[in-house]
């Protein structure tokens, strides 16, 4: 009797956990990248350059892209950049918006904070959405260099950036400074004292 009644437990304890195991693969999410795969398409194609986002995007709203508003409602609801659809992040892997950004073929994200614009690319590309890009620096940096009064030097980050800001090239002041004749600290006056201990 002792058997039988083990047995039966046994049997519904590993039918109970096949089910909870069967439910979990059904209903889980499917991350169809590695986290290395992510991490690299982060890194090459991540981020779209402030002069691309002003003549390719800014300049032509409906061109197929969805500019995504990472900040919270009320702060999207003060202002935000023309044609943004507000998704906080904390609201990203909701199903309904998952269904909404599948639907376009290249999203930009911006928030008030780089990382949160890079930490919403990651979840979305691990989510198996392609294609979504980050736009540098804060909202508003982007209003500030982009939206207001575009300014090529301001354009690029990184690397790029250097060749268009010209001024960093270009010498401070009317003319040539002279340069000052290196010296070596003379030892005259010098105590050659024996120090005792130490190194």
């Amino acid at each position: 009797m002792k058997n039988s009644t083990l047995n039966n437990s046994a049997i519904l304890f590993f039918t109970v956990l096949m089910a909870a195991v069967i439910f979990c693969a059904i209903t889980s999410r499917n991350y169809q990248i590695s986290n290395r795969a992510v991490a690299g398409k982060a890194m090459t194609e991540g981020f779209v350059s402030y002069e691309s986002l002003y003549y390719d995007y800014l300049q032509d709203i409906d061109n197929g892209f969805l500019l995504v508003d990472l900040r919270y409602h009320a702060y999207y609801e003060e202002s935000h950049l023309a044609g943004a659809h507000n998704i906080p992040f904390d609201e990203l892997l909701q199903r309904n918006h998952q269904r909404k950004l599948k639907k376009y073929d290249n999203i930009l994200l911006y928030a008030d904070q780089e990382q949160v614009s890079v930490a919403a690319q990651m979840l979305l590309l691990g989510a198996g959405i392609e294609n979504v890009r980050v736009i540098p620096g804060t909202y508003s940096t982007i209003m500030q260099y982009v939206v207001e009064a575009f300014d090529p030097s301001r354009a690029f980050y990184n690397e790029d950036k250097a060749r268009w800001d010209h001024q960093r090239f270009m010498p401070v002041g009317g003319g040539e400074t002279k340069k000052q004749p290196e010296t070596s600290p003379s030892r005259e006056g010098m105590d050659p004292t024996a120090v005792i201990g130490g190194c």
